[in-house]
């Protein structure tokens, strides 16, 4: 087992958010129920949870076009020596659709990264989609 540490950006458009002006509003993270947000999950982590000290690790900015920005900090803890990265449960492809904005250029820091007995050979971002009874994800 291991524990990455993984710094998720996440951003999409909102209609209902869109407001006058060029401008941008930060929204306290404990809101974040208050707001529609995909729920993006590791399918091969054990267990995972969010870093709290003193609230917790969020940002939420939203644009005056309705874009939303949704930064977290997290832990999973995975026995996987693979680890894939956003997927949705509750909906499918007709409602979300996850994709890298810059590709591999998307994942930072596995460069530097030190494991005592691993080593990460190579790395890359990849799109797919899967069939299941409740739709297409």
């Amino acid at each position: 087992d291991y524990t990455a540490t993984i710094f998720l950006r996440q951003r999409w458009r909102d209609s209902r958010l869109v407001f006058p002006g060029n401008e941008s509003v930060s929204v306290d993270g404990r809101l974040v129920s208050l707001l529609w947000i995909p729920d993006t999950f590791i399918p091969d982590s054990k267990r995972s949870f969010l870093h709290d000290v003193t609230v917790e690790n969020r940002l939420i900015r939203i644009f005056s076009n309705g874009t939303v920005l949704y930064a977290l900090r997290f832990d999973a803890i995975t026995g996987n020596k693979s680890m894939c990265a956003a997927l949705s449960g509750g909906y499918n492809i007709q409602d979300v659709v996850f994709y890298w904005t810059r590709g591999n250029d998307s994942v930072k820091g596995l460069d530097t990264l030190r494991l005592a007995q691993y080593s990460v050979e190579s790395y890359y971002t990849s799109v797919s989609e899967a069939v299941y009874e409740t739709g297409t994800e």
